[in-house]
C-alpha cells in the first residue's frame, strides 16, 4: 500500500513539555517547535558545551558494541555480534577484562541482551533478554562465569522493553495485548508489584496498534533508570519526548526536550495512519543519582547520503525532575553512550566503528 508522508508533525501541547516539577525553575528553558518537512535550527540557543574525544578501546574483540554501563570500576559492553555478548573493560587501561555469555537459551546464555544495569545486588548486573522472557544475574567480580540465577516473567503480556531498577526490581514496558501500554515494576520473583499507563504517543483519533508501533514497537525506544530505582526514563526514536516515571511505575511527566513533538504518520490511500519515522529523535540514553543524559540525532532519514538519520552527536542533559540543564556537543557521530557514576567522564561508540572513544564532562552546574 502506498502511504503519502504528513506534512508535519502533531506538537505536544504545555502538559507534555512541561518538567516533571511543579517548581519553576526552568527560566532557561527555551523549547524549539520545529515541523518535520524542515531542518531543526542549530543547539546554539541552548549554549552546548562542545567535547573532544580520546580513543578508549579498539581491541579486536569487539564486534559490534552497543550498550555501555559503568559498574564496579569497568566498563561493560553488550556486544550485537553475540560472539559473546559481553565485555568488561578496564576504565583506567580500555583493556579487555573478561568476555562471556553465549549465544543460546541455557543458563548465562542469551538470545539477545535488550538491557543492561545494576539492581541493588553487590557486585552484580543484570542483563534482560526479551526474547527468552528473563533477566540474568551477571557475577561482575569477573569470576569468569555468568551467575544460572534468572528472573523470568509469567505475566501475561509480554515485557518488550526492561532494565534494571537499582532497588533490586526492574521497570519495563508491556507492548503486547491485553496488557500493552502499562509500564510496570517487576519483583526478584518475576511478579508485578506496580503498573501504571504509559501514554502512548500519538492522538485519539490515530489507531491504538499504529501509535503503540510508534511509541516503542518497530520505531523504538530506549529505556535507563535513576541508580536507586526513584526514576525511569523512557525515550523516543520516533518523537521529541522523554516520558518520566516515578518508582511505582506511574507517570509523573516529560522531560523539557528542547524540540518537542510528537510522532509522525503517513496517510495510506485508504485514507488510514500509519506509524513513520521520517526523522530519528533519541537514539540512547544513559543515567547518574543526578542525572539524565539523552543522546540525540534528529536528522531526517533522508538528508543524509547513504540515508541514516540515527547519526548522533548531541547529549541533553536532564535533572531527574525533568529540566534541562545542559547540552553536550560531540566532535563525532555516535550511537549509544554510558555515563560515570559521577557523570565526569562519557564513553560511546562511533556510528559503524568496532571501538570506543571517551569524553571528559565539565562540571554541570544547574
Amino acid at each position: 500500500m502506498r502511504h503519502l508522508p504528513l506534512l508535519a508533525l502533531a506538537l505536544l501541547g504545555a502538559s507534555c513539555t512541561g518538567p516533571a516539577s511543579d517548581a519553576d525553575s526552568a527560566s532557561s528553558y527555551r523549547p524549539i517547535i520545529v515541523s518535520d518537512d524542515v531542518a531543526l535550527p542549530p543547539h546554539e540557543s541552548f549554549s552546548p558545551a562542545s567535547l573532544s574525544h580520546e580513543p578508549f578501546s579498539s581491541d579486536t574483540v569487539l564486534g559490534q558494541p552497543g550498550t555501555l554501563v559503568v559498574h564496579d570500576g569497568l566498563l561493560w559492553v553488550v556486544d550485537y555480534s553475540g560472539e559473546p555478548w559481553l565485555h568488561a573493560l578496564d576504565t583506567a587501561s580500555g583493556r579487555v577484562a573478561w568476555s562471556g555469555g553465549q549465544r543460546g537459551e541455557g543458563p548465562g546464555q542469551f538470545g539477545m541482551i535488550n538491557g543492561l544495569g545494576p539492581a541493588g545486588t553487590p557486585a552484580t548486573l543484570w542483563a534482560f533478554d526479551a526474547n527468552a522472557r528473563r533477566f540474568t544475574a551477571i557475577d561482575t567480580t569477573l569470576g569468569g562465569i555468568v551467575n544460572p540465577e534468572l528472573v523470568g516473567f509469567t505475566m501475561p503480556g509480554r515485557l518488550s522493553r526492561a532494565t534494571p531498577f537499582g532497588d533490586g526490581t526492574f521497570f519495563g514496558l508491556q507492548m503486547l495485548p491485553p496488557d500493552s501500554g502499562h509500564a510496570v515494576v517487576v519483583d526478584r520473583t518475576g511478579a508485578i508489584t506496580d503498573s501504571g499507563d504509559w501514554p502512548f504517543l500519538g492522538g485519539d483519533s490515530v489507531p491504538r496498534l499504529e501509535r503503540m508501533l510508534a511509541s516503542g514497537g518497530s520505531l523504538g525506544v530506549v529505556l535507563c533508570a535513576h541508580p536507586n530505582g526513584a526514576r525511569a526514563a523512557v525515550a523516543y526514536s520516533a518523537a521529541g519526548r522523554i516520558d518520566l516515571f516515578d518508582s511505582t511505575a506511574q507517570h509523573v511527566g516529560a522531560a523539557e526536550v528542547p524540540f518537542p513533538a510528537d510522532a509522525a504518520f503517513s496517510v495510506g490511500d485508504d485514507g488510514s495512519l500509519h506509524a513513520s519515522r521520517p526523522r530519528f529523535w533519541y537514539r540512547d540514553c544513559t543515567a547518574t543519582a543526578e542525572h539524565l543524559f539523552a543522546l540525540f540525532s534528529g536528522r531526517r532519514w533522508d538528508d543524509y547520503d547513504p540515508p541514516d538519520g540515527s547519526a548522533a552527536e548531541f547529549v541533553h542533559v536532564f535533572a531527574w525532575d525533568g529540566r534541562l540543564v545542559r547540552v553536550l556537543h560531540l566532535d563525532q557521530q555516535v550511537a549509544q553512550i554510558g555515563v560515570s557514576a559521577d557523570g565526569r567522564t562519557l564513553y560511546a561508540v562511533p556510528m559503524g566503528e568496532a571501538a570506543i572513544i571517551r569524553y571528559a564532562v565539565p562540571a554541570i552546574e544547574e
